[in-house]
């Protein structure tokens, strides 16, 4: 599967990637990525995972 990640701000590119590799690596959870944006720019990147497997993983 190729999934593209272009995109003018590298941390939107950064965070697709980083959701790709964990959503290759959690195998019962939550990959959460919000992106925080005001006037058409992202302000923030929010990324967490919480493994079901792992008790005390909540972020």
């Amino acid at each position: 599967m190729m999934i593209s990640a272009d995109c003018k701000d590298q941390r939107v590119a950064n965070s697709i990637r980083w959701l790709l590799y964990e959503l290759e690596k959690i195998k019962d959870g939550e990959v959460v990525v919000s992106f925080y944006v005001k006037g058409g720019n992202i302000r923030g990147v929010e990324k967490v995972v919480r493994d079901k497997n792992v008790k005390g993983s909540e972020i």
